[in-house]
């Protein structure tokens, strides 16, 4: 059985830059959708409410410390 690889801060730093579309240090419903998307996967409004709501409530937006809580950093 393989074991998940542990990812870096400087790793998911990359990735969630890749991520941010408009580059304004969030990651918005679109800049979800559309990563996903590239991906392979289609992201319903249902899934990106889902994950703005448990990431951060406010702004619907996820800073990258956030994201990094979904990686289990």
């Amino acid at each position: 059985m393989m074991k998940p690889k542990i990812v870096d801060e400087q790793e998911l730093k990359k990735v969630f830059d890749g991520m941010d579309k408009d580059k304004d240090g969030f990651l918005s419903a679109s800049d979800l959708k559309s990563s996903f998307e590239e991906d392979g996967f289609i992201l319903t409004d249902f899934d990106t409410d889902h994950i703005l709501k448990h990431g951060h409530r406010e702004k619907n937006k996820l800073t990258f410390k956030e994201f990094c809580r979904f990686s289990g950093k």
